[in-house]
């Protein structure tokens, strides 16, 4: 026998058989073989089996030969089903899409002949959306003002429509759930604060809160003023009649100021 150690692909063995009885030796016979090419094989993983859109997914081989052949890979790709050409062991973010299911076929290969492939599959999931900052506005809140919670520099690698989910607190009591928040909520002294999570429709991102907002004294506003008579003579003393409110139910008391001619 030949043992499997001392041969090599391509290589062409031939065996010559002699018989003898012990004392003479009969006419010989021969066989000749080539040795054929053995197929590679190979084992792939995927970077990840699932991913966002923005997330890069890559293919790491290995592969071995037992002729000590150089082995190489072969990637054939699909998307939903739909042949991709132009990919190797990188599947670039900027190819995929929420809700793509990406599958690729990794054969590996001596230059010969072909091993056993490895299919392998990759999930495209929903990216979840962010924000930089909550902010409250107007950045001046007074008793009866209403109060606007605003989200800054909304992101979503899906381009998915911005929404929010909202909490208001107000002295730490949750006081509403809408991105507007009326002043029966508030009176003067008290601390607001907005808690603002981006929503995409399926999931939510990372809560951020508001700095608080004091709401601040607002003025009292004259409501109507007229003198007692508005065709006095000289001998006629006049008085001014005043309303006015505020916003804050504090008292209101007035100064007046009379001036003749302008002056």
């Amino acid at each position: 026998s030949l043992s499997s150690t001392l041969t090599s692909a391509g290589q062409q063995w031939t065996v010559l058989a002699i018989p003898s009885d012990g004392t003479l030796s009969g006419a010989a016979a021969s066989a000749s073989v080539t040795i054929a090419n053995t197929a590679p094989e190979g084992s792939a993983t995927l970077s990840a089996e699932s991913a966002t859109s923005d997330q890069e997914v890559s293919v790491s081989a290995s592969g071995s030969d037992v002729d000590g052949d150089l082995v190489d890979f072969d990637y054939r790709w699909q998307v939903n089903d739909l042949p991709i050409q132009d990919l190797g062991s990188v599947l670039p973010a900027q190819r995929t899409h929420k809700g793509e299911r990406w599958t690729v076929q990794i054969s590996p290969h001596d230059g010969l002949d072909a091993g056993t492939a490895t299919e392998l599959s990759v999930d495209i999931i929903n990216s979840r959306p962010s924000i930089s900052a909550a902010k409250i506005q107007p950045e001046l809140a007074l008793t009866a003002t209403e109060l606007h919670c605003q989200g800054l520099d909304w992101s979503d690698v899906d381009d998915d429509p911005e929404a929010y989910e909202v909490r208001w607190l107000v002295n730490g009591v949750a006081a509403g759930s809408d991105l507007i928040l009326s002043s029966e909520h508030f009176a003067r002294g008290d601390s607001v604060i907005c808690e603002l999570t981006p929503h995409d429709g399926e999931e939510p991102g990372t809560m951020l809160s508001s700095s608080p907002a004091v709401i601040a004294n607002t003025l009292p506003v004259i409501e109507s003023l007229s003198l007692t008579s508005s065709t006095p003579v000289r001998a006629d003393n006049l008085s001014a009649n005043v309303t006015a409110s505020d916003a804050d139910d504090d008292p209101v008391s007035f100064e007046f100021i009379w001036s003749v001619n302008g002056t």
